[in-house]
């Protein structure tokens, strides 16, 4: 639900902001309203690539502006690991970085993705880092094309599984949102599609002694095999949010 209005409840005025979009929690048992109050990333592809810098193993892998495949407007980003040479657990990322929000709390959505099969593709990854200086915090979430399954990244660097048996086809769009809360180094909620996880778990961090303060947001595909990982993003955006 999204709508432009300030709200008060019991003489209470809840924080003015010009969307927000608002869900009921039953764990907690109260409505839960989200504000969004800045755009801190927004790419819709459908112009010239420029923002997204380019990784993998080896050479030959690709991150471009594609306008074959989208799933609105003209173009999408895609992502392919190297076909010479290709093996298991290669790996191919496009990252963007990004200004941190003041408030530190973060809402990642991708409005549609897709991975291009079955077979080929062992991961698609979806990751946050952010450098303040002192520390390199890590917040990434996975989808297992073999096993099925979403994890995260959990504050001891290992893989905890969030959501199981959630198989998703080859070559079909979904949704990704993912809320951060940085001031705690928490996961808040994902979403994927109709499925709908609340975290409130943390992500790894490390000490980082570069002296960066920056923000970044990657996304990523691995191999099964010695056949190139593909995947595509229409639509990605970092936005600054308050509950």
């Amino acid at each position: 639900m999204s709508e432009r209005t300030t709200e008060t409840s019991a003489g209470d005025s809840l924080l003015g902001a010009s969307v927000f979009k608002k869900w009921y929690d039953a764990a907690y048992q109260q409505w839960i309203r989200q504000y969004y109050l800045r755009t801190l990333l927004s790419d819709d592809l459908e112009a010239t690539l420029f923002k997204w810098t380019a990784s993998g193993t080896g050479s030959g892998y690709v991150v471009e502006r594609n306008t074959a495949i989208a799933w609105e407007g003209l173009a999408s980003l895609h992502i392919k690991s190297r076909t010479s040479g290709a093996a298991a657990a290669d790996q191919v990322s496009a990252s963007c970085l990004f200004p941190m929000a003041g408030s530190k709390m973060l809402k990642f959505f991708v409005n549609a993705w897709r991975f291009e099969s079955l077979t080929y593709v062992a991961y698609v990854y979806f990751t946050v880092d952010w450098y303040d200086a002192l520390n390199h915090y890590t917040a990434s979430i996975r989808y297992d094309v073999v096993n099925q399954k979403w994890s995260y990244l959990n504050s001891t660097n290992t893989w905890s599984d969030i959501l199981t048996g959630h198989k998703l086809a080859a070559s079909s769009w979904f949704t990704f949102e993912l809320d951060l809360d940085f001031t705690v180094n928490k996961y808040l909620r994902l979403l994927v599609n109709d499925k709908t996880v609340n975290l409130n778990a943390s992500f790894y961090a490390t000490a980082d002694t570069s002296d960066l303060t920056q923000a970044k947001v990657t996304l990523q595909a691995t191999t099964q095999g010695a056949n190139p990982a593909e995947a595509y993003f229409d639509k990605i955006v970092l936005t600054e949010i308050a509950e």
